[in-house]
């Protein structure tokens, strides 16, 4: 009861906290954690009918992703979407709220307001009425865009080299635990932070972290600063954990936390390169492990990388870093018999990311004066295997070419031959996936 008190209280105050500006009506609106997720379809007027409202409620402040239902099946049918426009309401990625339909946005922030936490409720000032912002302007002309920023204005007027000078990028301190926590039991993980803006800040984990959450489980996020952890709610925005393994999840510091940079897609890696990892073993504060690739692209499917050294329990979630300390994978499984870590590989991460509209955090053409980036894929040496060079399937305004396959043959004498096949049929990649053996285990 006393939570319904506290939402009429402040619609009440907020209704009578209203003033005129010179360039519009500036007017206090509510704002809390829920996060929406509205499926769509291009065909869809109804989804047409709720751009202006969906993109004036993401200005007032609130999170709110587009997902177009022929892009992303997979996601659509794993919140059983079966029309257009659909949109849920999520809090602490569980569903606490289904808008079928289209609905103006007084409807739409009033259900966002009711789905969020009441102790997260806080008035945001905007101004009605006047012209919209660059990156307001981008959506509107392409409404149908698969994904909407989570962080809607983090570019507005800025730029990433301003980004950068104000927050500082550093691995370490930019790692996290992560705990889910279930009334008998407690899975514990790593994560690293790629992004932080007005107060909230983005975590880049593994998926099977929450695979097997149930809707009361609670996700706590514990930022370490000078060896001691400050315990956050986190939020589950999206995951994966079948053939791909990563997830993301947001929290709310109150100030500009520590970073990782994240790779840039002009970057190529190598079998050698020196790299290192940072996690949480056993659940205990994270701790760095130094160590070098040893396979790259050793299992047919997503981008994948193999480092030296097998993560203990803990680790999952963590993040593999390149020399200059820049962020290239996520820790999701062990392979005891050849004592090395499996990760999620760059192509994984920027997939993740561009899903969420954050493109600006791996493709550094969008800094001032950037430097050339070449469009060659991740380096693929296969033994005894094959992969396709990954592709990018979020990306509706730069497709990525046909996938091409390096096999490498090694016969009883240790006598090699690579074949390289320019486009590889479903067929023949169905039938190495079958001959693939030796999965690793996952780690938690």
């Amino acid at each position: 009861m006393w939570k319904t008190r506290y939402i009429v209280g402040w619609l009440f105050l907020l209704a009578h906290s209203v003033g005129i500006t010179a360039n519009g009506h500036a007017q206090t609106v509510l704002v809390g954690d829920c996060i929406a997720l509205e499926f769509i379809a291009p065909d869809c007027e109804m989804c047409r009918v709720m751009d202006a409202a969906t993109q004036q409620a993401i200005e007032d402040g609130w999170v709110i992703r587009r997902i177009d239902v022929r892009k992303e099946q997979q996601l659509a049918e794993r919140w059983r979407i079966h029309s257009t426009p659909t949109t849920l309401l999520l809090r602490g990625g569980r569903e606490v709220d289904r808008i079928l339909g289209a609905v103006d946005l007084g409807g739409l922030t009033q259900r966002m307001v009711a789905a969020s936490n009441p102790d997260h409720l806080k008035p945001s000032l905007l101004v009605r009425n006047q012209s919209r912002s660059p990156i307001s302007q981008a959506n509107n002309l392409v409404p149908m865009m698969p994904v909407v920023p989570m962080m809607p204005v983090a570019n507005a007027g800025r730029t990433s080299a301003s980004l950068e000078l104000e927050i500082p990028k550093n691995p370490a301190s930019a790692t996290v635990r992560i705990r889910v926590m279930e009334a008998k039991h407690e899975a514990v993980g790593t994560g690293t932070i790629v992004d932080s803006y007005q107060g909230e800040a983005l975590v880049i984990t593994c998926g099977h972290l929450f695979r097997d959450m149930t809707p009361q489980a609670k996700v706590s996020i514990e930022l370490f600063q000078d060896g001691r952890p400050q315990s956050f709610e986190g939020n589950v925005i999206d995951f994966q954990a079948g053939d791909i393994d990563i997830g993301v999840l947001s929290f709310r510091p109150g100030r500009a936390v520590a970073c990782s940079l994240v790779q840039s897609r002009s970057e190529t890696l190598r079998e050698g390169d020196t790299v290192f990892s940072w996690g949480c073993n056993g659940g205990e504060n994270p701790t760095r492990r130094d160590t070098h690739i040893t396979r790259l692209n050793r299992y047919v499917g997503p981008s994948n990388v193999e480092a030296a050294g097998a993560p203990v329990q803990g680790r999952s979630g963590g993040g593999l870093f390149n020399a200059r300390g820049e962020l290239l994978g996520v820790c999701y499984a062990a392979d005891q018999e050849l004592n090395e870590g499996l990760y999620c590989g760059p192509e994984v991460v920027y997939q993740q990311l561009a899903k969420l509209g954050l493109q600006r955090l791996y493709d550094r053409s969008t800094a001032p004066n950037p430097a050339p980036v070449t469009n060659t894929p991740p380096f693929a040496n296969v033994a005894s295997s094959a992969v396709a060079t990954p592709t990018n399937p979020f990306s509706a305004t730069n497709p990525s070419p046909t996938p091409a396959m390096t096999i490498l043959l090694r016969d009883a004498s240790g006598v090699e031959q690579q074949l390289k096949i320019d486009a590889p049929s479903p067929q023949l990649l169905q039938a190495l996936s079958a001959e693939a053996s030796g999965q690793p285990r996952q780690i938690r």
